[in-house]
């Protein structure tokens, strides 16, 4: 401020001739003072006097000897928020658009269980991820481990998002029995999630969107059941623009990149939409359990528009063909617009 007073005398005292540069002096003094202290005040700024009082927001008491007390309040510059939800640039989910790695975060270790809703932003972590809290979002991280959103009874979790993230499980089958998933079961979205190294990927039941993800890398070269997407019934689910592919080994314990297998319930109300499907398994996508399930169980109200049936790891995108247990006859199914990816051609479900 002593900068601008010393101005002001400067044009008083000015000839009336110079009046008018000296104003234009001023007004520049002001305007360099302002854009200096805003900023100081955008970045890192101490305040070296604090009063008695709570902190608030973006700030912490820190040491300083020079202040009163040996104590100053320190403003840190806002949290960053992740970025917008947007799908990958072009093509198919892979390496280059989906986890954390395209994103160029640097992670810090974080805490596996987690209690307390809001967001984990550039995370690393070490085991597998107990969600105990609901409306938690997972954002630019890497999960060595699976992840537990459970299976939507009372009291678990609700609003589980996983965006921009690397989940390497290291959960592959380890016998002809067991097969690990690399996250479970209801209530959750992954968006442009990088997901690998398990036995089957993500295991499905009710209220799951799976989007622009990268399902792959998948087994463990046993004979026990395999599926790049498993559920066993549920409702309310949305598949949508992945790249799914279940490619265990020689011993081709691959059910389906896509297995609607009806162990437990039916399965309702679940759209399944411009997806990329591979597998060494019997079929790329099973549509309901088949005749040697219960047969109380069935799939209904299924729409699966605009998928596209690979040959990259089999001829027929898997032994049995392309699609296993589509039932026209069941309420509200809807089939339309899939093909073979390599040709355009269309894909019937008979």
């Amino acid at each position: 401020m002593s900068k601008i007073a010393t101005a002001i005398s400067k044009i008083r005292k000015t000839s009336t001739v110079n009046k008018g540069v000296a104003l234009v002096v001023f007004l520049a003094i002001v305007v360099v003072g302002y854009m200096q202290l805003h900023i100081a005040a955008s970045g890192f700024f101490v305040a070296t006097e604090p009063e008695a009082g709570s902190l608030r927001g973006n700030s912490k008491m820190v040491s300083d000897a020079s202040a009163s007390g040996g104590k100053a309040i320190q403003f840190t510059a806002p949290i960053t928020q992740p970025p917008p939800v947007t799908p990958p640039a072009s093509g198919w989910p892979d390496a280059t658009n989906t986890g954390y790695e395209p994103t160029g975060v640097t992670l810090h270790t974080c805490a596996t269980n987690i209690t307390v809703s809001g967001t984990y932003d550039s995370c690393q972590f070490n085991g597998d991820v107990d969600i105990r809290a609901s409306n938690v979002h997972i954002t630019r991280s890497l999960i060595n481990g699976g992840v537990g959103a459970g299976s939507g009874g009372a009291g678990e979790q609700s609003g589980l998002v996983i965006s921009d993230t690397t989940i390497n499980c290291g959960c592959q089958s380890q016998d002809d029995v067991h097969t690990p998933s690399a996250i479970d079961e209801a209530n959750y979205t992954l968006l442009r999630v990088n997901l690998y190294n398990s036995g089957h990927g993500a295991a499905v039941k009710s209220n799951v969107t799976i989007q622009d993800s990268w399902i792959h890398g998948l087994g463990g070269n046993t004979e026990a059941h395999k599926d790049g997407i498993f559920s066993g019934d549920g409702t309310n689910v949305t598949i949508k623009h992945n790249n799914i592919e279940c490619n265990d080994g020689s011993k081709a314990g691959c059910t389906s990149a896509i297995g609607l297998l009806t162990d437990f319930a039916n399965i309702t109300y679940y759209t399944i939409d411009n997806n990329l499907l591979n597998t060494n398994g019997a079929s790329c996508f099973y549509a309901w359990g088949g005749p040697n399930k219960n047969p109380l169980y069935h799939s209904n109200h299924i729409t699966f528009t605009n998928n596209h049936f690979g040959r990259k790891i089999n001829g027929k995108c898997g032994s049995n063909g392309p699609v296993a247990y589509w039932d026209a006859s069941q309420a509200g199914m809807v089939w339309s617009g899939n093909v073979w990816d390599d040709t355009g051609a269309s894909v019937s479900p008979d």
